[in-house]
């Protein structure tokens, strides 16, 4: 997958790797909303959405890499607010293909956005 430009803003790897330390997910996050505020005015620019019938909600936090990639990092919690999973994406061109990883797992995905904005993982 293109991940290569899902890059924390200080330039540590894909998934948050350095040559010699393994970057957090906290601290890659602040990086994020900062270059997300530096990027929208002083203001990160965040999303969110909640699926009902998966009983989930999705917290995004958007940027776009030193290269123009938009970027989202996207944490999904429970209907009580428990962590499932953090997630890091990138975006095609169009906006409507997304090529993601799992941060905690290495996982990666690629999902897909419909005519109605819905977005479904496809591999």
């Amino acid at each position: 997958m293109q991940l290569q430009g899902a890059v924390p803003p200080s330039g540590a790897g894909a998934a948050g790797a350095t040559a010699t330390k393994k970057i957090d997910w906290q601290e890659f996050y602040e990086r994020s909303v900062n270059k997300s505020a530096q990027q929208n005015g002083g203001r990160p620019q965040y999303g969110r959405s909640c699926q009902p019938e998966f009983k989930i909600c999705n917290t995004g936090l958007a940027y776009k890499s030193d290269k123009g990639l938009d970027i989202i990092l996207k944490v999904t919690e429970d209907m009580n607010g428990k962590f499932i999973r953090r997630e890091v994406c990138t975006f095609n061109a169009f906006g409507d293909v997304r090529d993601c990883f799992d941060w905690d797992t290495g996982a990666e995905h690629k999902d897909m956005k419909d005519n109605k904005g819905v977005w479904t993982q496809v591999n």
